[in-house]
């Protein structure tokens, strides 16, 4: 496989080799040739959408948003055309569909402060964690300071509805693995510096991991009460502190 940069780039290579394999079966002919072009997307998509965590972070949402709009289209069109779906269409359709909400539970959905300024982390709403016995689910409690940049909490392997809009200005993007923040203070309680690591990397000695499970495995954890002093709660000082990027 090709390295790719972009959505439209992958899937396009997608269409091509379907079309390619279509136009070698000689299925062309006949009244099915007026559904070949939504069979063709649907294959395209099925077998783009694996890839989709090769493309760079900034494409991977985009092309999830453009793959669910295209099956709409696919399904809209079967709607139209035909009183009862195909089953050429069908099969192909159910694929395109499991490969979307499959790579949907396999990400990382990371939610990064983008704020111009520090975040003081509000409670979490009604629903949050939402219903469900799988996956898992990290959140910074209540009350801690995050800096622009830093992940606020991240799931996987479950639908969380509220919690991509849990604060304006927060972005959830896919990643391959979950995060943990490492906060260093001195031994005056100045704080230092944010690390990210990978969240089963070990952190620095000095730091404490800011991010809490909500959920583990699919088993729901009581959110600890943060107290008075707590690291996760600190003023960063004027002109803020590094915020280190170190996921694997």
């Amino acid at each position: 496989m090709p390295d790719f940069t972009t959505w439209t780039a992958l899937l396009a290579h997608w269409t091509d080799m379907a079309r390619l394999a279509r136009a070698i079966d000689g299925t062309v002919d006949g009244p099915r040739s007026q559904l070949l072009p939504h069979v063709i997307t649907c294959q395209s998509l099925a077998h783009a959408l694996p890839d989709v965590m090769g493309l760079p972070v900034d494409q991977r949402s985009m092309a999830m948003d453009r793959a669910a709009v295209l099956l709409m289209q696919v399904e809209q069109a079967a709607e139209d055309d035909f009183t009862v779906p195909p089953p050429m269409l069908v099969a192909p359709r159910i694929e395109a569909q499991q490969a979307l909400d499959d790579l949907h539970l396999s990400c990382c959905w990371t939610l990064i402060w983008e704020g111009p300024e520090p975040l003081t982390v509000p409670d979490v709403p009604n629903g949050v964690p939402a219903r469900g016995e799988d996956g898992t689910l990290l959140l910074a409690l209540p009350g801690t300071v995050l800096l622009p940049g830093t992940p606020v909490g991240w799931w996987q392997g479950r639908l969380e509805p509220m919690l991509g809009h849990f604060v304006p200005g927060m972005l959830a993007q896919p990643h391959r693995t979950g995060v943990q923040v490492w906060r260093t203070v001195d031994a005056h309680g100045t704080w230092m510096r944010d690390e990210v690591h990978n969240c089963n990397a070990e952190g620095p000695d000095d730091a404490t991991p800011v991010l809490a499970p909500r959920v583990v495995d699919g088993q729901r954890l009581c959110m600890p009460t943060p107290t008075p002093g707590w690291i996760g709660a600190l003023t960063p000082p004027p002109g803020g502190v590094p915020i280190n990027w170190i996921q694997d």
